[in-house]
């Protein structure tokens, strides 16, 4: 599967990585 994220996306994926666990979780399910 090819991925393509934009680079706003990618910060905010980033952001939630380092801030909010729980909402990671939820982000990751929806992938």
């Amino acid at each position: 599967m090819i991925q393509s994220w934009t680079d706003d996306a990618w910060e905010e994926f980033e952001y939630w990585t380092e801030q909010d666990k729980k909402k990671l979780r939820q982000i990751k399910k929806l992938l």
